[in-house]
Formats: structure tokens, sequence, C-alpha cells
């Protein structure tokens, strides 16, 4: 299951608030996300009622206890895995996904949204990347910047982006960006099937 965690990591990682939430507009790795934040930063970044204790799903069937931030709100959904589980301190991964409105912080200088193009994506690392293809567990991560802009982890935190293939890419387009192999950005395979960003992490090594 570490191995998973790990995986995840490497392969980076609104709506009104109460009045004494200190919140974020854009996710970084300072403040409650901090190398050495613990889980009383983020109840009071974000409200001790926004935050619990929860299960995280962290591929092949498994998943981790960790912390959720505003749970059952799939707009503002933070969902955070500890180095320190029992204590809930030192964060190893901060993972934003599906619906989410927030934007995260990039170590180019840029801000990246869910749904974000694979093209834009690539003009803000300044040239093409790797990623691994679809339909696995694994699949549609970042693997390899390129020593692009977006190689260099903001704070020094690491930074992950997850991509799906637009649903009405056509089956054959879908089979062909698929399997446990990678594909650079710019190849026609995945251009075909016009990737999105679905997920973002940050993180820090243990």
């Amino acid at each position: 299951m570490r191995g998973v965690r790990a995986f995840i990591i490497t392969a980076l990682c609104l709506g009104a608030l109460p009045a004494r939430a200190q919140a974020p507009t854009v996710l970084d790795c300072t403040g409650p996300f901090a190398k050495q934040a613990n889980l009383a930063a983020a109840e009071k970044a974000f409200g001790a009622e926004n935050v619990r204790r929860g299960e995280i799903y962290v591929g092949e069937g498994a998943t981790e206890t960790g912390t959720l931030v505003f749970a059952d709100d799939p707009k503002r959904r933070i969902e955070i895995l500890w180095h320190d589980t029992d204590r809930q301190r030192r964060p190893a991964l901060i993972r934003v996904g599906d619906g989410s409105e927030w934007r995260v912080a990039s170590p180019g200088g840029q801000t990246i949204a869910i749904g974000a193009p694979l093209a834009e994506v690539e003009k803000l690392n300044g040239k093409p990347f790797t990623l691994s293809g679809f339909s696995w567990d694994y699949g549609g991560y970042v693997t390899d910047w390129k020593k692009g802009k977006l190689t260099s982890p903001p704070s020094g935190c690491h930074f992950g982006i997850r991509f799906e293939p637009d649903p009405k890419a056509s089956e054959k387009a879908q089979n062909s960006a698929s399997g446990d192999t990678e594909f650079s950005s710019a190849s026609t395979a995945m251009r075909a099937v016009r990737p999105f960003v679905s997920q973002i992490t940050l993180g820090w090594a243990e």
C-alpha cells in the first residue's frame, strides 16, 4: 500500500467559508500544507467543522486513512494523506479531483485548474512531457516533465497531474492511448483523445 502512495506522490504533488477561517484561494505547499503542517493548521484555515478523518482511495482497490476537507462538497473537497497518520501531521499528499474549483500553484509560477486541457499544461511546461496510458489504476499520470518549467516543485514539494481522456473521443482513439505504457503529450495518440486534468496533487517526501 505504501508503494501505491509513493507512485501517486512521485507521479506528481469555492463558496463562502466561516468568517474565522482564513482559507487560501489557491492551494500550494505553504500554510496548512507546509512540510511540518498538521491537522490543527487545516482546521484553522478551513474551519474545524469542515475537516474530518476519512478513508482516501489510493489505487488498486486500496484506501488509506487521511483527512478530508469539505468532504461532501466536490467543488471544495481536498484529500490529505499524512506521513504521521496517527497524529495527522506532515502532509505526504494533498489532492483535488473531478469537479473541484480550487486552483493549484504550479512550479512555473502559474496556477492550474481541474479541467485544463493537455495543450494548456504543455504550454505552461514549455515543452512536451510524458504521461502513462489510460484505462488502468495509474493511467493518465504525468511521469516525466522532461526538464520543463513544471519540473521544479513549488516550495520544494512534489507536484503531480493526472489526465483523463475526453469521454466523447472514439473507442478506437481511447484504445490507442491506453495501457501500461508511456506516451508523449505531443503524440498523435494523446492528441486524438483530447485529455484534460482530472487530478492535481501536492505533497512532501518523508
